[in-house]
C-alpha cells in the first residue's frame, strides 16, 4: 500500500501520512521503500498498539 493509499484510506493528507510514519520507520517497526510500506514485524507493532486479531471480528469471539 503506498502513503498516498494510506493517505485516501484515512481521510489524511499524505504530507500527514509521511510525517506519522517517519516515528514507526525509526523504530523498525515499519519501513517505507520508495512509495510502498511493508511491515516486517506485524506482531511487534500489534503488541505496541494494543491490537488484537479479533477486532471486528466479533463473530468469532468465544
Amino acid at each position: 500500500m503506498t502513503q498516498e493509499q494510506l493517505a485516501d484510506a484515512t481521510g489524511l493528507t499524505s504530507v500527514h501520512v509521511s510525517r506519522s510514519l517517519m516515528g514507526p520507520a525509526a523504530d523498525g517497526l515499519i519501513v517505507c521503500e520508495k512509495r510502498f510500506v511493508g511491515i516486517p514485524e506485524r506482531e511487534r507493532l500489534r503488541n505496541l498498539c494494543g491490537s488484537s486479531e479479533l477486532y471486528l471480528h466479533l463473530d468469532h469471539v468465544a
